[in-house]
Parts: C-alpha cells; sequence; structure tokens
C-alpha cells in the first residue's frame, strides 16, 4: 500500500444561497497526513463528503493522483472508491456481527473469501493494531467507544486504500482512550503508508496525529503549517482556540 497526492483548487459547495465552502485550496502529498480543524459549522464534515465522493461540490477541482472527481462518472467513481477507507465518526460497526466479522465483512459477505483465512488475517491486523484478542468474538456493544472506533479503523485499511479519510476520530472519548486511537492512527499510518486526511476539533489529537494542519473558519482556510507552528500564529481566531481548549505547546 501506498499513499495518494490529493490537489483540491478553488473548491466551491453551495446549498441553496448559503456558500458554505469559499475557494477552498491546499494539496496533500503522498503518504501525508493533514489535519483539518476547526469548530463544528465551519465545513468541515462538507469537504470530507467531497473529497470522499459522497456528495458534489458546487464548482472547483479535486485531484485524488491523476483522476479529477468533480464531474466523476458513475464507472470511474466505483473504481476510485475501492481505493479510498472512510472512518466515520459513529464508527458505523454492524452490532449483530462480531467484531472479527466487521474487520472482514467485505471479504466475508461480499467477496466470500474462506472464512478461517479470513479469521487469521483479522486476528493479525487486530494484534499489530493492539485489540486485544479477548474482543475477537465479542459485539460492538460489548467493546468501549475507543475500541470501537480502533476496530472501524482496521476494517477501512483492512482493502489497503490509497487514502484515509478520518470523520473525529477522538470525539465523545475521554484523555486516556484519545491517546490509544491517537497511537493506532499513528501505527495505522507508519504501517500503512496511506495519505491520510483527518478533520476534528480536537487540537490535541490534530498535534499528536498530522504532519500538517489546516484551519478552516466559515468554509474557508485562515492558516496551515505544521502542528507545533499553530502555537506561533497571530490570527485572534486561532488563538482564542487555543486558548479556549487548554492546549500548551
Amino acid at each position: 500500500m501506498s499513499g495518494v497526492e490529493v490537489k483540491i483548487k478553488d473548491l466551491k459547495k453551495n446549498f441553496g444561497d448559503k456558500e458554505v465552502l469559499k475557494n477552498i485550496s491546499f494539496e496533500c502529498k503522498a503518504g501525508e497526513s493533514v489535519i483539518i480543524l476547526g469548530e463544528s459549522g465551519m465545513g468541515k464534515s462538507v469537504m470530507m463528503k467531497i473529497i470522499g465522493m459522497l456528495i458534489e461540490a458546487t464548482s472547483g477541482s479535486i485531484k485524488i493522483g491523476e483522476q479529477e472527481i468533480f464531474g466523476i462518472t458513475d464507472k470511474n467513481k466505483e473504481k476510485m472508491m475501492k481505493n479510498i477507507g472512510f472512518l466515520f465518526q459513529s464508527s458505523g460497526l454492524f452490532e449483530h456481527l462480531t467484531i472479527w466479522e466487521n474487520i472482514m465483512f467485505y471479504q466475508l459477505f461480499i467477496e466470500k473469501q474462506n472464512e478461517k483465512k479470513m479469521k487469521d488475517v483479522a486476528m493479525n491486523l487486530m494484534q499489530s493494531l493492539n485489540i486485544p484478542e479477548k474482543a475477537f468474538y465479542l459485539k460492538p456493544a460489548e467493546i468501549s467507544g475507543g475500541m470501537q472506533r480502533r476496530v472501524a479503523l482496521a476494517r477501512t485499511i483492512i482493502k489497503k486504500p490509497s487514502l484515509i479519510l478520518l470523520d473525529e476520530p477522538t470525539t465523545g472519548l475521554d484523555p486516556i482512550v484519545c491517546e490509544n486511537v491517537n497511537n493506532t492512527i499513528n501505527k495505522t499510518q507508519q504501517q500503512t503508508g496511506a495519505t491520510m486526511i483527518t478533520i476534528t476539533h480536537d487540537l490535541n489529537s490534530a498535534i499528536q496525529t498530522g504532519d500538517r494542519i489546516i484551519v478552516l473558519q466559515h468554509g474557508e482556510t485562515i492558516w496551515q503549517g505544521k502542528p507545533k507552528e499553530i502555537f506561533e500564529c497571530k490570527n485572534k481566531y486561532i488563538k482564542d482556540y487555543i486558548k479556549a481548549t487548554h492546549v500548551k505547546n
């Protein structure tokens, strides 16, 4: 597995008369972890859904590798989707399936691969992401929220996507569990080499998992740089944001 370059230029999204994204432009290098940081209602989730081809932009350009996805055909879209992994905020696990079946869902129920082999693959992946062996036959309701995020991440990377999109991976988790999830994200990055784009309002997580942070405010990018550089930013909104999070340099 290896990452893919992502280039976004003059991206706009309107819902009726409401302009949600305004001329967004940035690039992600292959294998880079880029964090889109900002409060709720700033356009982060809309941008993520556009990159993930769940909704269409109003105008602009998004290239994933050499493929332009603005106006993409259904055939090419289906092909591209196979190379994109999406971790939803809710984890999106199937409650009636065991943890290992959730991880191997596509291989088991879509591709109909050998169950014994898939069990071995699931166990190896769980071990690599520090998911306890005892969780193998449990159901999602029987494990913690943090563990559910790690299982969902395992399911995301099992198809070896070149681009992984993470939607608020630490929302609603306590600090210790957040730390575990952040460590899992970093380990995934190291093991896969995939390009990662994460949207979050969690500054601490952004600093721990990002190679670069892009701050979004009212649908516009107002700053980008390396994680530690954000503490030197003079923008009032960003300074107030840092103060409110109580995150120290």
